[in-house]
């Protein structure tokens, strides 16, 4: 995890995606770029923008001057508050930079993304009041077609150091290569990782033999993860995963994008989506393999 992409909308939210992006980098080293999307081309009366202006035409220059600048100003105090705590903390393998973009937010992260090649894309679920740079919407599209991991920091969510993880497991064979990156994601500082599997059918037998299949096939693990096995009874997958949530104090959800499945049933269902857009516990999701 050496290159982490962090998209940024200056809500109250940035501050809580900055916490993580450091406790990530300072693992492994290496850099955190600030993404920025600006609204470079349409006013949008009543919006969230720094800039709100009463018109229907194309900005003109001005105003995309005085956009473009507010937005840097932004983003360099942000990058010289992080880039304050490392050097502070003597780390000098740490490295925060960032890049400014002006155009449809979804679609500059994804082109962004593409060339930058990054080990993890770090954003807020949401920005302000919704309608910012990071909407539902925004998040939701990256999520869908990233071929990049990521972590979405929820938008009600206080910072926990990341040390209970639980992967939501269907028993695909992209589920065990994911399983081993998030194990690598958090060796450094150890902790308690559950493989989770909803019986939503009432097969346990069959679940039962494929997730002593999936144990198996994790018998070397570093002496500082603790990995857990589990099935979980329930018709509903998002209310299993909610309960076990709470009942185990889970710090991080890790699923794998399962296109055409899990997760687009997971998005296209209103209850679930309420439940991942105002859950307090972060979501790492993985890309399913092609």
């Amino acid at each position: 995890m050496k290159k982490i992409l962090m998209p940024v909308d200056f809500s109250e939210q940035t501050g809580i995606s900055m916490q993580y992006g450091l406790e990530i980098v300072r693992q492994f080293g290496g850099e955190i770029r600030l993404l920025h999307c600006y609204l470079d081309y349409v006013a949008l009366t009543g919006s969230n923008f720094d800039f709100s202006y009463e018109t229907e035409g194309f900005l003109n220059y001005e105003m995309l001057n005085s956009i473009r600048e507010s937005s840097r100003q932004n983003i360099i105090k942000i990058q010289e508050q992080l880039q304050q705590k490392v050097l502070v903390e003597g780390r000098t393998d740490i490295h925060i930079h960032y890049t400014l973009s002006g155009g449809i937010a979804d679609e500059e992260i994804l082109n962004i993304a593409e060339t930058y090649k990054p080990d993890l894309i770090l954003m807020g679920s949401r920005g302000k009041g919704g309608k910012a740079m990071l909407s539902g919407s925004v998040v939701a599209r990256i999520v869908k077609e990233s071929t990049f991991p990521i972590i979405i920091v929820p938008e009600q969510g206080a910072f926990k150091s990341n040390k209970r993880f639980l992967f939501a497991t269907k028993f695909s064979t992209e589920d065990l290569q994911s399983i081993l990156s998030l194990i690598e994601l958090s060796q450094p500082v150890g902790g308690d990782l559950f493989c989770v599997h909803v019986d939503i059918d009432g097969d346990r037998e069959t679940d039962q033999l494929k997730m002593a299949e999936l144990q198996d096939a994790l018998k070397y693990i570093p002496d500082n993860i603790t990995m857990h096995f589990e099935i979980i009874d329930n018709r509903n997958i998002v209310d299993g995963i909610e309960a076990f949530v709470k009942k185990h104090e889970i710090t991080m959800i890790c699923l794998v994008n399962h296109k055409r499945t899990f997760w687009q049933r997971m998005f296209e269902d209103d209850t679930t989506r309420k439940f991942l857009y105002k859950t307090k516990t972060p979501l790492i999701i993985f890309p399913e393999m092609e």
